[in-house]
């Protein structure tokens, strides 16, 4: 018995040693509380940095998946101003310290993902955990980051911290990660680091916890595991994930271990079918009360829709044991009231279409998309923008996401739970018996007729019917061959464009030498370029400290020893002993003004002139060079008249005077002959 005892007790005292001592789910706003973030915002649905059920966020490649619970925390596109943006791209959510008094081996463990597993991410963005040990310096534990150096690359788990995700990829099926604490104390507090500057750079975390794992406790640690245990610290491999395990089904988990009979393998025809997303105001019918989506069925048999929901820019998801009967209909709707009458389910929304242009999306059970709609009210029948009428689908099978699938031309406030006012039996397709997609069962074209020929206008057999260029173009007098410059296959010699023109693919990147991620192969910058912070030290080249790398003078130089001063000789306090300019030197004010001294108007004090000299009075004009001829020594003023005698030339036959007889004398002495001398 007393064996039994300790065992018993051995077996507790692991278990506490091993118990989970902190969780957060973000099943309850904590804010405030539970954890702190000074910026958290809402702006769109790829704008947001907030606790969220997925129903006002978008994702690039699904909604979020394996959450705990329905709310998890999320952001994408971190650095915009609208729904209380802060315009930062850095954002941190700190958790309330916890006690870990006594407590030692411990570990964290989250769920992480994202809604872009494949592109968005720049090796600058990033995601990581830190956390404090009694108020001590923040130490990184886990980290996610884009794979290289490149732009638009998936999140990864960067097992070494280096900042290059080398690791599992995020998807929008949160993942388990978790990592050791060394530190111990008695107060920890975890916080988790995020930025990202785009739409698309999607990211989200759920079900934080830490646990004490001093001994090692071996069992299944998947928290989506039926048998999950929340006291192992060692995964053994026995987990139990009930799911589809079909790799062609549109609900394939990966990480099932047993399929549960739920694959789905087909989309049901179910569609949005009404839209009621602006009603007559002026006559009294508000957004309020008379806003509503229909979804039909479109199958002969009725189809479950508990657990589905609606998704963009309203949220609804519907309750266990909501159905379609088999080619009827359901409403959501802003008031439920406004159609009880009707006879047919009617379910609540939150929020309201706007006006202005929505997109809804319809997702089943499995979070598989169903349908989707994005419509506008300035490209979409105009009257159901206000003007009483809904937007209906003409034919239940007509594409749903086309503008010329609808009308608006019904009853005021439309037709729930009704056949579409404007529903026809027509069929869609193209009916021009000369296009290459013709549809001989089509009974209205919708434009996507296909009619191939020659399309470029300056050839000889250009038809301005075809829709699709067939090669076959025959062009006039020139030379036939790719004529933009910037085609791989630019022919600088042809005159008339063959469309034969290839491009080459852009590589995106930063295509600045200068930035510190230049990117040599890129053709197209992206904007992604970084530039090095400013290198503070010495500029100047000839200090003894002086910093070839310095970007940012610090005024720290050291120069060699010898005699400061002005090294300039034009300077008024030059030093012809200074062996080191100090930057003193200084220079005379410029004085305009006549420096001639036998002008009127001389000024002593010039020392530039200005060329304002006046000699007109008591002035003698005459050749003042002493050297000329003419050589007036009474002249006070030189009037350009001196005469010079030519200088001695013992070569009478060197007529140009250049002392030297060459061809240039015989050709004056022979342009000259005959001439008659005075």
């Amino acid at each position: 018995m007393r064996k039994l005892f300790i065992l018993l007790f051995a077996a507790l005292h692991a278990s506490r040693l091993t118990a989970q001592i902190w969780v957060q789910d973000f099943e309850t706003n904590g804010l405030g509380t539970g954890y702190t973030s000074a910026s958290v915002f809402t702006d769109n649905l790829n704008g947001h940095y907030n606790r969220t059920n997925g129903s006002n966020i978008s994702n690039t490649t699904g909604p979020y998946s394996n959450k705990h619970g329905n709310f998890i925390w999320a952001g994408e596109n971190l650095n915009i101003t609208g729904g209380n943006g802060d315009g930062l791209p850095n954002k941190t959510i700190t958790f309330t310290a916890i006690n870990v008094t006594g407590q030692t081996g411990l570990q964290f463990r989250g769920l992480f993902g994202s809604g872009n597993p494949t592109a968005g991410w720049d090796y600058d963005d990033i995601l990581y955990v830190e956390y404090s040990m009694n108020g001590g310096p923040w130490t990184k534990i886990m980290q996610f980051a884009a794979a290289g150096t490149q732009s638009n690359s998936g999140l990864f788990h960067d097992t070494d911290l280096n900042g290059l995700g080398e690791g599992i990829p995020l998807t929008p099926a949160l993942q388990q990660f978790s990592a050791n604490i060394s530190a111990t104390g008695t107060s920890l507090q975890i916080r988790i680091y995020a930025s990202c500057t785009a739409q698309a750079e999607e990211f989200a975390f759920d079900y934080l916890r830490l646990y004490s794992t001093t001994t090692s406790v071996a069992g299944c640690t998947s928290p989506f595991a039926t048998n999950f245990n929340p006291a192992a610290t060692t995964d053994n491999g026995t987990c139990t994930i009930n799911g589809c395990t079909d790799v062609q089904a549109l609900n394939y988990n990966p990480f099932a271990t047993v399929n549960d009979g739920t694959c789905e393998l087909t989309v049901p025809e179910v569609h949005f079918n009404e839209i009621h997303f602006n009603p007559n105001e002026y006559l009294g019918f508000t957004d309020a009360g008379h806003e509503f989506i229909e979804i039909h069925n479109n199958t002969s048999a009725a189809v479950n829709i508990a657990g589905w929901r609606i998704a963009g820019g309203v949220d609804c998801t519907f309750p266990i044991g909501a159905s379609i009967p088999a080619n009827g209909f359901v409403l959501a709707a802003a008031t439920t009231a406004t159609f009880a009458a009707l006879g047919l389910p009617v379910y609540a929304y939150t929020d309201d279409l706007n006006n202005i242009g929505e997109n809804i999306r319809l997702y089943n059970a499995s979070n598989i998309q169903v349908d989707e709609v994005t419509f506008y009210s300035n490209c979409w029948p105009s009257a159901a923008d206000g003007n009483g009428p809904s937007l209906e689908l003409i034919n239940y099978n007509f594409d749903n996401s086309l503008a010329q699938s609808y009308c608006a031309a019904g009853l005021v406030n439309g037709t729930p739970g009704q056949a579409n006012t404007c529903y026809s039996n027509q069929i869609l397709g193209c009916t021009n018996s000369t296009a290459t997609n013709y549809n001989p069962s089509a009974t209205l074209n919708n434009g996507s007729c296909i009619i191939e020929g020659c399309t470029y206008a300056g050839a000889l057999n250009f038809d301005a019917v075809a829709t699709s260029d067939d090669g076959t173009c025959v062009f006039g007098s020139g030379i036939s061959g790719c004529t933009y410059f910037n085609a791989v296959n630019f022919s600088n010699t042809a005159t008339i464009d063959d469309g034969s023109c290839v491009f080459a693919t852009a590589v995106l990147g930063c295509t600045n030498t200068l930035a510190i991620n230049y990117n040599p192969n890129a053709t197209f910058d992206d904007g992604s370029c970084l530039y090095p912070q400013p290198v503070v030290g010495c500029t100047y080249s000839f200090a003894s400290n002086f910093n070839p790398l310095a970007t940012q003078d610090s005024g720290e130089c050291i120069f060699p020893a010898g005699i400061d001063g002005c090294t300039n000789a034009d300077a008024l306090n030059y030093n012809p002993n200074a062996t080191f300019d100090d930057g003193s030197c200084q220079y005379p004010t410029v004085i305009n003004g006549c420096t001639y001294s036998s002008a009127i108007n001389y000024n002593a004090a010039a020392n530039y002139d200005d060329g304002t000299c006046d000699f007109s009075v008591n002035e003698i004009a005459g050749c003042t060079y002493s050297t000329a001829a003419n050589y007036s020594a009474s002249a006070t003023v030189d009037d350009g008249s001196c005469l010079f005698e030519p200088e001695a030339n013992n070569c009478p036959e060197d007529i140009d005077g250049n002392l030297t007889v060459g061809v240039s004398d015989l050709l004056l002495f022979i342009a000259a002959y005959g001439l008659t001398c005075n």
